[in-house]
């Protein structure tokens, strides 16, 4: 790194902004005179559009978003050490990067021929939706298991979404690397288009790609239901399955994905504290107006002595289980080891059979005429229903 210029306040960063045209812009939100979130807005609002990492002794959530608001790509909350603050302007220059590379392309060049266009996805993609009122069940093993069911017994482009903003842990799961993540599409926002977001997807063992949720929990608030409806619909465009972990929390982000959500697993185990988040989840959706043939209960370690049974489950959640998968705890650590999907790793497994079977029944193989099922198209939202009633 090379420091190529240096202020004692906003005015004089931004003259030097303009003459020097920098990669990253390190500055201060306390500075005599204009503040640093106003001179943030300044730099990233007209050319060279230099992206700007902030630093303060403040760190409540006001000052956050205000940041974040005026364009900062980076929050840095002191003291911290050399290391984050290198990390941090290493990771802003690597995302401009990824920008400058996914600009779209101009107007002006001349549209697809016509066989081009026919040999486009005739159709969206369908989007799995995993649900759970309780943590601990196994949603998010699940969700990565059934992305790679998906990707590999179709051989479709399947995407992996984790939508549990706070905690998720898809990352730690398929041993990816959390740089990329989602938060990177809210300091894109809305300058963002499919190639910008696959470039932040890595890809995971088992062929699918994969959006991460934030490396801190306290960037979890800054992703709105928006951005989520954004990201769902060029994904949709893109890929032919998307599969979205969700938290446990019925949030606008949460609500948003199941809007566009055409299957809607909710899982629970045989302990009563499942069974009854789930009742509760269930009688939620009933009020959203989801029709229930878009939901399938599955039980997971069904096997299990420890709980209740299953028909008592059925009876208490007034519904039929879908699917059930067997408690099998050495093929579960095994993967979790290994950082590989177990439907991978162990194919002939009971469980990663159960897995399989489940993914293509959620995504039956296309018809001949290459048409999606179960996207019957819903102009109506959650919100609006909500409010109404």
């Amino acid at each position: 790194m090379e420091v190529v210029g240096t202020a004692l306040n906003a005015e004089a960063a931004i003259a030097e902004v303009r003459r020097l045209t920098p990669d990253v812009v390190l500055m201060d939100v306390n500075m005599p005179g204009m503040d640093g979130i106003k001179a943030t807005q300044v730099m990233t609002g007209e050319p060279p559009y230099a992206p700007v990492v902030l630093m303060s002794v403040q760190e409540d959530r006001e000052y956050l978003r205000r940041a974040m608001q005026a364009g900062a790509r980076e929050f840095l909350v002191k003291p911290f050490s050399g290391d984050e603050l290198a990390a941090a302007l290493r990771r802003v220059n690597q995302l401009e990067r990824l920008k400058r590379v996914n600009i779209p392309v101009p107007a002006e060049v001349a549209p697809p021929a016509a066989d081009q266009i026919s040999a486009k996805r005739p159709a969206a993609g369908r989007v799995i939706l995993v649900f759970s009122g309780k943590g601990g069940v196994g949603k998010s093993l699940l969700s990565v298991n059934l992305a790679a069911s998906l990707a590999k017994d179709t051989t479709q482009r399947t995407a992996l979404i984790d939508l549990d903003l706070q905690f998720g842990d898809l990352g730690v799961l398929l041993g990816l690397d959390s740089s990329r993540n989602i938060y990177q599409v809210v300091e894109a926002f809305p300058n963002i288009d499919a190639e910008f977001v696959e470039a932040l997807m890595p890809r995971a063992p088992g062929g699918f790609q994969v959006l991460l949720g934030p490396q801190s929990p306290e960037f979890a608030d800054l992703v709105t239901a928006e951005h989520a409806r954004a990201i769902l619909e060029i994904l949709k465009e893109t890929f032919d399955n998307i599969v979205i972990d969700t938290s446990s929390h019925l949030g606008e982000v949460t609500l948003e994905a199941l809007e566009k959500a055409g299957s809607i697993v909710v899982l629970v185990d045989l302990g009563l504290p499942a069974v009854k988040e789930a009742k509760l989840a269930l009688r939620v959706f009933q009020r959203l107006g989801i029709p229930s043939d878009r939901i399938k209960v599955v039980v997971n370690r069904a096997d299990s002595t420890l709980g209740i049974t299953l028909v008592q489950v059925e009876s208490s959640l007034e519904t039929k289980v879908a699917a059930t998968l067997p408690n099998d705890s050495k093929t579960v650590l095994k993967s979790i080891q290994r950082a590989e999907p177990f439907v991978n790793l162990l194919p002939n497994s009971e469980i990663s059979r159960a897995v399989r079977d489940l993914a293509l029944s959620l995504v039956p193989l296309p018809a001949a005429d290459g048409s999606h099922a179960g996207q019957a198209g819903r102009k109506v939202g959650f919100w609006s229903r909500t409010s109404a009633g």
